[in-house]
């Protein structure tokens, strides 16, 4: 599958520094416009977005400047808690800024 790089926020090596994101602390149903149960999950995979669904960037609030893709399923279960874990850890709150790099 080929990748679109130039519409990828945060790829790393770029030459200019994205736009801190900001968390979204309130999650439910952000991933509905992108991911809506009637999309086709193929077995062991899952719908994910990209700008996360947990920050204000993501598909739900972000102004259309995202991309979906079906992956591992454990796999995203994986970057789900990591992604939480990472809020926590750094203390980034609700509108809290951070910046993410693709490498």
């Amino acid at each position: 599958m080929e990748r679109d790089h130039h519409c990828v926020v945060g790829l790393f090596g770029e030459r200019v520094s994205p736009a801190p994101w900001t968390e979204v602390a309130d999650e439910e149903g952000p991933g509905k416009k992108v991911c809506p149960s009637s999309r086709h999950r193929p077995p062991g995979k899952q719908c994910d977005e990209y700008p996360f669904a947990s920050t204000w960037q993501g598909a739900s609030t972000g102004g259309g400047q995202f991309s979906w893709r079906m992956i591992n399923a454990t796999q995203n279960e994986d970057g789900g808690r990591a992604l939480k874990n990472f809020y926590g850890y750094n203390r980034i709150i609700e509108k809290g800024k951070f910046l993410v790099w693709i490498k």
